[in-house]
């Protein structure tokens, strides 16, 4: 943590933007819990209009898209890092947050919260550099350590299908053998390869006996709002794993943040 961050802090942010709406007032209180967290130049670098527009943050470009793409990920990394603050190993995987990778560091955050709000213990694991012991998160799913490893799949459309095959090898062999296991993969993927990407998905599994499930992480987002993305998943569980997990951890994780109507949707943590 950069600087503590008090709810009578969060509560003022709210209390001076009260004549706005419930999307600014989310941003807003967003902002502080990212520079309490992060620290000011995390913030400056990633976090507003004004930084450079090269991360997953702040894509290129100022279409309303791109606009509300980079206020709903302000939104919801504020979200998740609140949520998240007592888990154990959070505060090592905020001091190392900076050393990594962006954008695989956010979905490792992402796939954290997506376990942690379907109810299942969460734990940030250390990097050991160890084969088959530098996974990402454990987690305890029916009754059964489970070792985590989320994976972002960054590839062109064209070559989608061997980017996930590499991720897939690569997470595989960071897991341990004598445990269930999970790979939570994110893929920048258009409809038209989605069927390819299950067949490559299903490929290996067939081949693949300590790894219980592959989850895909999707995102879909309204143009029209900010804060409407919903964050939907795609599990796909392995038939021939030697380990027996839930048939879905994840079931119900899709979200929405709704501001427009905030009694039928869900606000942020920090609220």
């Amino acid at each position: 943590m950069w600087k503590p961050l008090t709810r009578d802090q969060l509560e003022q942010s709210r209390s001076d933007f009260s004549g706005e709406s419930v999307e600014v007032q989310c941003q807003v209180m967003a902002h502080d819990v990212i520079i309490a967290t992060l620290g000011p130049d995390f913030w400056k670098r990633h976090c507003t209009r004004l930084s450079d527009k090269n991360s997953y943050f702040n894509p290129k470009g100022e279409t309303t898209l791109e606009l509300n793409f980079h206020r709903d990920c302000v939104l919801r990394l504020g979200d998740m890092l609140y949520s998240m603050r007592e888990t154990p190993g959070y505060s090592h995987f905020i001091h190392t947050l900076g050393k990594q990778d962006l954008d695989s560091a956010f979905f490792e955050l992402k796939a954290a919260h997506a376990f942690h709000f379907n109810g299942h213990p969460i734990v940030f694991v250390q990097r050991s550099g160890t084969k088959s012991e530098d996974y990402d998160l454990s987690s305890t799913i029916s009754d059964k350590t489970t070792a985590i490893e989320a994976k972002f799949a960054r590839s062109k459309i064209n070559d989608n299908a061997a980017t996930v095959r590499n991720q897939l090898s690569k997470a595989r062999g960071q897991l341990p053998r004598d445990r269930p296991g999970i790979i939570c993969l994110y893929t920048q993927t258009h409809i038209e390869s989605s069927e390819n990407i299950r067949s490559t998905i299903d490929q290996f599994l067939k081949k693949e006996t300590n790894v219980t499930h592959v989850i895909l992480f999707r995102d879909q987002f309204n143009i029209d709002q900010a804060g409407s993305r919903v964050s939907s998943v795609e599990e796909m569980p392995n038939l021939a794993s030697r380990h027996s997990v839930q048939n879905k951890p994840l079931l119900g994780v899709t979200r929405v943040l709704d501001f427009r109507n905030p009694d039928r949707g869900l606000l942020p943590s920090f609220w």
